[in-house]
């Protein structure tokens, strides 16, 4: 009886090790994402085409900070961030912001890129901020009320995905699944980061609770890669 009930244990464990995924391991937070992924489908459908892109290119990058994503816990960082950014800059306030938790020096960095590559030519707006003589605290400002705006922010993820192409045109020739996993994995650690460092970070699983709970991660360019099978992304249009 009791070797029975060991194969069976075993077979068990051995199944839902196979099985195991983002999605079974934190329900709740997959659903929550896959909500606010259904309300932003038109609006990123749009914004993707607008730059020659498809959703399921560019929307799994971000998905998994929809996952972890607080209305309450964003509305409080925005608004330390917002003073803190908007008057003494990044190195005193520097927060996530929005469903896609992107940072204010992650926009600093995205203009930088933008300004400096030629290939970019179609992003050249995100660092115009009209008027020429502008103080640096009213363009901080701007760029925070751009991170506010999901249409931005969509826009933002179009920038970056472009700028990983230009930066790694090796890329081209790997699969959609390979390219998600470098560009995934890109965004959470930072694309200035080196090739071999965010290619270490493919594996590393730090998502979503970082060391706090470092055994119930996952890497998140994998949790990525399981968003853009969702039936949602892959049968849109």
């Amino acid at each position: 009886m009791r070797i029975c009930i060991f194969i069976f244990l075993l077979i068990f464990s051995s199944f839902s090790f196979l099985n195991d995924s983002f999605s079974s391991r934190f329900p709740r937070e997959y659903f929550h994402a896959k909500q606010i992924l259904f309300s932003k489908l038109p609006l990123a459908d749009s914004v993707c085409n607008t730059f020659g892109l498809k959703i399921k290119q560019v929307l799994p990058i971000a998905l998994p900070e929809c996952a972890r994503y607080s209305i309450l816990s964003d509305k409080i960082e925005s608004s330390a961030n917002y003073y803190l950014y908007a008057t003494l800059g990044s190195s005193c306030g520097n927060f996530s912001i929005g469903h896609f938790q992107m940072k204010p020096t992650f926009i600093e960095q995205l203009e930088r890129e933008v300004l400096k590559n030629s290939e970019l030519k179609l992003f050249t707006f995100i660092h115009d901020y009209g008027k020429t003589e502008m103080d640096e605290e009213t363009i901080r400002k701007k760029r925070l009320h751009r991170l506010e705006s999901e249409w931005w922010q969509m826009r933002y993820l179009c920038c970056f995905y472009r700028l990983m192409e230009s930066k790694y045109p090796a890329l081209r020739l790997e699969t959609e699944d390979e390219k998600l996993l470098f560009f995934s994995a890109a965004y959470n650690v930072g694309f200035n980061h080196s090739e071999k460092q965010i290619r270490e970070w493919i594996n590393r699983p730090s998502f979503p609770s970082g060391k706090i709970e470092p055994k119930k991660n996952f890497p998140y360019a994998t949790v990525a890669l399981e968003f853009s099978k969702d039936p949602q992304i892959l049968n849109y249009r």
